[in-house]
């Protein structure tokens, strides 16, 4: 039996967004499978889109072999899992955030291995702000990948064998890669023929009517703190110009969107916000109220509310300059040609 099969690893809420909007408005033809690294199931709108669904890759014991072992037993489920849909699949299409993530990366050579009739195709799924700009390729960052490809667990996993990105670090210049998708109004540094807009995202999502008749505020966190991106002095600064921001614009209710992976720390949260019981992607949450402003300081969600909400949002970015990011400038430059204010 021929055709078309989709895969998707996806970790984060937006990917696993994006992932199910592909499925739906360019994958319909395709037999999708989903593989999720998160803690999680993730959350979807029609979850009937995928055919599988299974969890990727997770670590239940340490050791020196223990994550190459997951991703063989992962790899070897969804190859089953494939073969029960369609035993000689003409394409496989691997949707993957970038080309040189650590452990799903070895789904290309791997699938390409155990499909030999099969045509091995990689699309990048959007994934934050990342790609807005080219990542070059350092000469560590080289000998990092290379270290991956010709490593010697090689010898005791033969059908794991990385495959690094020749080009950028995302990978969207490499062969390999036939589509780099992208939210409608996020540009993306490749080539035209590659980039594939996805739209209509805010009808996709919003499934009920905007009921949300005071004026509201979301404020969304990020792990700044936690991945050493902001001091404690420069947080507690920008905090308290949300806090005064807020409180001079006499907003009626705050909303605060926790971040998945910053743990206990709620990094910009004040007691007088209510925290988001959201499942899913912010986007869904920012969609179904339509808040009259989105705070953050450099998150995605930043760009995707404009993206999503028009002119109908204000999406304003605080304490950029204060962070330790070494791409302030630009996204700064980025949230500045989409309308996000800089404050």
């Amino acid at each position: 039996m021929k055709g078309s099969v989709s895969v998707y690893f996806v970790k984060t809420e937006l990917e696993a967004l994006a992932a199910e909007i592909i499925a739906t408005q360019f994958e319909s033809e395709s037999l999708n499978v989903l593989a999720y690294s998160g803690k999680s199931s993730p959350f979807f709108i029609k979850p009937n889109v995928f055919k599988i669904s299974i969890e990727f890759a997770r670590i239940k014991q340490k050791g020196f072999l223990s994550e190459k072992k997951a991703v063989c037993k992962s790899l070897e489920e969804l190859s089953f899992e494939i073969k029960k849909l369609t035993s000689d699949p003409e394409n496989i299409y691997i949707h993957i955030p970038r080309l040189s993530t650590s452990k799903t990366n070895y789904a290309i050579n791997y699938f390409i291995k155990k499909f030999p009739s099969s045509t091995v195709c990689v699309r990048l799924i959007p994934h934050g702000i990342v790609s807005i700009n080219l990542i070059p390729l350092t000469f560590s960052k080289r000998l990092k990948l290379l270290r991956r490809k010709y490593h010697p667990t090689n010898l005791v996993f033969p059908f794991l064998r990385y495959y690094p990105p020749r080009h950028d670090l995302i990978g969207g210049s490499d062969k390999i890669v036939d589509r780099v998708y992208t939210f409608k109004g996020i540009s993306t540094p490749y080539v035209s023929e590659k980039v594939v807009e996805i739209s209509g995202v805010k009808n996709y999502i919003q499934g009920i009517q905007n009921n949300n008749s005071i004026r509201s505020a979301v404020v969304i966190g990020q792990p700044l703190i936690k991945n050493g991106l902001i001091t404690d002095e420069d947080h507690a600064f920008v905090k308290r110009e949300i806090l005064d921001w807020l409180k001079y614009n006499s907003y009626q209710i705050v909303y605060y969107s926790k971040h998945p992976r910053s743990g206990d720390i709620l990094d910009f949260y004040d007691k007088k916000y209510r925290i988001i019981e959201q499942e899913g992607a912010v986007e869904v949450f920012l969609c179904k109220i339509q808040p009259d402003v989105v705070i953050s300081c450099f998150s995605t969600a930043l760009a995707t509310a404009k993206v999503l909400l028009g002119d109908d949002v204000r999406a304003i970015s605080f304490g950029l300059e204060l962070t330790q990011t070494d791409k302030k400038k630009e996204i700064s430059t980025f949230f500045k040609s989409i309308g996000v204010e800089m404050l």
